[in-house]
């Protein structure tokens, strides 16, 4: 008899980002006391997102250390610094940094100087 898989369904994978939210925003709540319980909730959401093949948002994933997985309650086992355009991020538990680019979002409006070129005027 072959073995059936099952397949994730849309329905699925909006409860499984519905609850991957909810364990950050528990996380979130928490204080820098209790990183452990913070920690688990950072598990429990990766764990969820695997299981269901999500990709964590941008947002919630910088809440987050790439390299140890620890919450980062910031000022407490987390700096922030900006160099050259780039935010900074060093864990204390790992000593690992995290650099990402301070970029503002291109708009997708186009000049009217580049318009009235193209045009001929």
């Amino acid at each position: 008899m072959p073995k059936t898989t099952k397949f994730k369904t849309q329905k699925h994978k909006k409860i499984a980002l519905n609850r991957i939210k909810a364990l950050f925003d528990y996380a979130s709540g928490l204080k820098p006391e209790d990183n452990v319980l913070a920690d688990r909730y950072v598990y429990l959401a990766r764990r969820i997102a695997m299981k269901y093949k999500l990709h964590i948002p941008a947002q919630l994933k910088k809440r987050y250390c790439p390299y140890c997985y620890s919450y980062r309650f910031f000022a407490d086992n987390a700096r922030v610094r900006t160099k050259n355009n780039r935010l900074i991020i060093s864990c204390y538990n790992c000593r690992k940094h995290y650099r990402f680019p301070l970029i503002a979002p291109k708009s997708n409006k186009k000049s009217p100087l580049k318009t009235e070129v193209e045009n001929g005027s």
